[in-house]
């Protein structure tokens, strides 16, 4: 089964990296079985999380990044729903306030 946790992110370049870090550590340590992707959309950030992300995203073999100007919480999911095949889609905030 391939599942995907999508981070939808604008503006977090203070806690992009701690917060991806966890989410790959918690998904390896309870979803080995299964095959996931940690992807990170980034929606129109005026600060560095752009950069951030696709720095993440070159050193985690499970991260990808998407990247649009346009911003939008719903439309970050969207696109990363859209961009990429799984049988479950998982949307978690940067701040992890839905928690795992």
């Amino acid at each position: 089964m391939k599942i995907i946790c999508i981070l939808p992110v604008h503006n977090e370049s203070e806690t992009l990296a701690r917060t991806t870090e966890s989410v790959v550590r918690w998904i390896r340590m309870r979803l080995s079985e299964h095959e996931c992707l940690t992807v990170i959309s980034e929606n129109g950030s005026s600060d560095d999380t752009a950069n951030i992300t696709r720095r993440l995203a070159a050193s985690l073999p499970s991260v990808r990044s998407i990247s649009s100007t346009a911003p939008g919480k719903g439309g970050a999911i969207k696109r990363a729903a859209t961009a990429f095949e799984a049988d479950i889609f998982i949307a978690m905030d940067c701040d992890l306030s839905t928690g795992f």
